[in-house]
């Protein structure tokens, strides 16, 4: 046989691995073939040291035990680890091309989509994965008090976020209650995160800013400020069309008009605005919905935000987690090292040293 790459033998080992135990279990006369095995004192360290390293990285790692069980932890044949390689360049949206795409890339047939702008603009402007904006109430949305020409938008969990402050029970009173709650008694609905199909939005359990929801940190702020405009005239739209849900997204232009509008709808629009500006369409360049998460957590980076603060802004549990999408792009790495090399040059010209290349005659 032709040897296989390390990625195709790996899978070829745990599938005859797997096929062996199953061949165990249900043939005794057949002679274990790779069985696993406790490994030596070095081996049940190294596993110990693993668990917990993991177990400290995971979101729910409270919940694990302090130490590994006595498993196995090995077989006697095993595949190779894969080397390690660096994810490449960020996909991150074109820089300098964002204004054209709200402004024109929206604009179909002399008219502007202000729901796709905006959910948009939440992606760019304030690092929304794409799914998140699809959970956002009418309600969510309102003046920034410190700035009431910026729009405060708060995106709550879809279940355990508290109800709008408008519900009212019976007797007129606010009812403080979950989403989940509200949206069965008011609406006969689950959260969107349970629905399956085109209405499913999902939920990542983000770090959350309060209980329990997401805000929107505009950067730049004038993101904010746009946001608020556009918002302002998108509710004018809304408040002509009957709905039968609270979300603040819906269809317009498609029937059932005022039902909720999906990610997959908006996707589609997304790509064509992209392609109306003349832009190529694919992850690879960044101008997929996603490229704008990572074009907003690049910004922050080479504005000198702080890594603490860059967490908050993207919600991220883990600190490591946003290593991905603020990595030096190739270009910013070749800058990096010609900027070190001219400060080496500069030193070599204080000390004599030769910056041309010597004859190479004279050695």
């Amino acid at each position: 046989w032709a040897p296989r790459g390390w990625k195709n033998a790996a899978y070829i080992i745990r599938l005859l691995s797997e096929f062996f135990d199953w061949l165990d279990k249900t043939n005794p006369s057949v002679i274990g073939i790779n069985p696993k095995y406790k490994g030596n004192a070095h081996d049940r360290r190294l596993d110990e040291a693993a668990y917990l390293y993991r177990r400290n990285k995971a979101f729910l790692g409270h919940t694990w035990a302090e130490n590994p069980c006595e498993t196995d932890v090995g077989r006697m044949i095993r595949s190779k680890l894969l080397p390690r390689v660096t994810k490449g360049e960020p996909p991150e949206f074109p820089h300098g091309r964002f204004e054209e795409l709200i402004f024109k890339g929206f604009r179909v047939s002399g008219k502007h989509d202000y729901r796709g702008m905006l959910i948009t603009l939440l992606m760019h402007g304030a690092g929304f994965r794409v799914s998140e904006p699809f959970h956002l109430y009418v309600a969510d949305v309102q003046s920034d008090p410190s700035d009431p020409s910026s729009a405060l938008v708060l995106i709550h969990h879809p279940s355990a976020g508290v109800a709008p402050a408008d519900w009212r029970n019976g007797l007129g009173k606010s009812m403080r209650a979950s989403r989940a709650s509200y949206l069965g008694s008011r609406w006969a609905m689950t959260p969107r995160t349970m629905l399956t199909g085109r209405a499913h939005a999902g939920w990542k359990s983000p770090l959350l800013d309060g209980e329990y929801y997401m805000r929107a940190w505009w950067f730049d702020p004038v993101y904010g400020k746009w946001f608020l405009q556009l918002w302002q005239s998108y509710m004018h739209e809304v408040a002509l069309v009957d709905r039968s849900h609270p979300f603040a997204f819906i269809n317009l232009d498609r029937a059932p008009v005022g039902d909720m509008y999906c990610i997959e709808a908006f996707t589609k629009a997304h790509e064509a605005a992209v392609r109306r500006i003349g832009l190529e369409y694919g992850k690879q360049f960044g101008t997929t919905p996603h490229g704008h998460r990572h074009s907003y957590a690049q910004r922050l980076r080479r504005s000198g935000v702080d890594k603490l603060n860059i967490k908050r802004f993207l919600h991220h549990c883990s600190l490591e987690s946003q290593d991905y999408y603020t990595q030096p792009s190739t270009a910013e790495s070749i800058a990096a090292l010609q900027t070190a090399s001219r400060r080496m040059k500069d030193v070599s010209d204080d000390h004599g040293h030769p910056n041309l290349l010597p004859c190479l005659g004279d050695y």
